[in-house]
């Protein structure tokens, strides 16, 4: 299988992740940032908005599948305020072991409008689950790396990181998670504009990604790249 862009650390492919997933090797921890089936715009190669119950059929196909490439490892999905209560089991009943909630505090908003009847969202839940018997987690770093509620504010056009994703999350987030997690392979078959291929880069670590829109491969393949000559410079 022909990867669309790959580093000497990692490969993405370009395609439905259900139709890939099968033909990849083993990984060990899978860091990823599903569709919330929240009607977010994507482009046209997939719907955020189907109906509920075929969502969670299609959420627990995918699952399934990464189940299937993951022996002894651990999992980081994020999911919304309004999914969270159906991903968990969902996962759970593809065969992983619920361990806790994690928090992801962005701290700056997703606009600005007054929220009349609910509360402004800050936040986004990221659930934390095992697989069979792995390592534990690195114990090494200072204390702020064990609190599960984790600040990084959400990228915005004009920051140095930019923001090239409708659901992009920071790298600052992501290396907090993936530098306590122990594992060979990182897997994201929800790969976006790159993040999880961009943090593994960082921590010389190797990556698999899945993204189902060829607009978003370009954008991650352009950000990984530069990434990588960087990493060189040093």
């Amino acid at each position: 299988m022909r990867a669309y862009f790959e580093t000497e650390l990692g490969k993405l492919y370009h395609g439905d992740c259900l139709e890939i997933l099968g033909g990849l090797e083993e990984a060990h921890v899978v860091n990823t940032d599903p569709p919330y089936n929240l009607n977010k715009d994507y482009g046209n190669e997939t719907s955020d908005n189907l109906p509920e119950d075929e969502y969670w059929s299609w959420f627990g196909q995918v699952f399934g599948q990464i189940r299937k490439k993951i022996r002894d490892g651990y999992l980081y999905c994020s999911h919304s305020d309004q999914g969270l209560w159906n991903a968990k089991p969902t996962i759970e009943g593809a065969g992983f072991e619920y361990v806790q909630l994690l928090i992801w505090w962005a701290r700056n908003g997703y606009s600005h409008a007054l929220h009349t009847k609910t509360w402004a969202f800050r936040h986004e839940a990221i659930l934390f689950f095992r697989i069979g018997n792995p390592e534990s987690l690195d114990i090494k770093k200072s204390g702020m790396w064990f609190q599960s509620v984790i600040e990084a504010v959400r990228p915005q056009s004009n920051y140095k990181e930019g923001r090239y994703h409708v659901t992009q999350k920071p790298t600052k987030l992501y290396r907090t998670i993936l530098d306590r997690t122990p594992g060979e392979v990182t897997l994201d078959p929800f790969m976006g504009s790159g993040t999880t291929a961009l943090v593994c880069e960082d921590l010389n670590r190797r990556w698999i990604g899945i993204e189902i829109s060829e607009k978003y491969c370009e954008i991650a393949a352009k950000r990984i790249e530069r990434e990588t000559r960087q990493r060189k410079l040093f």
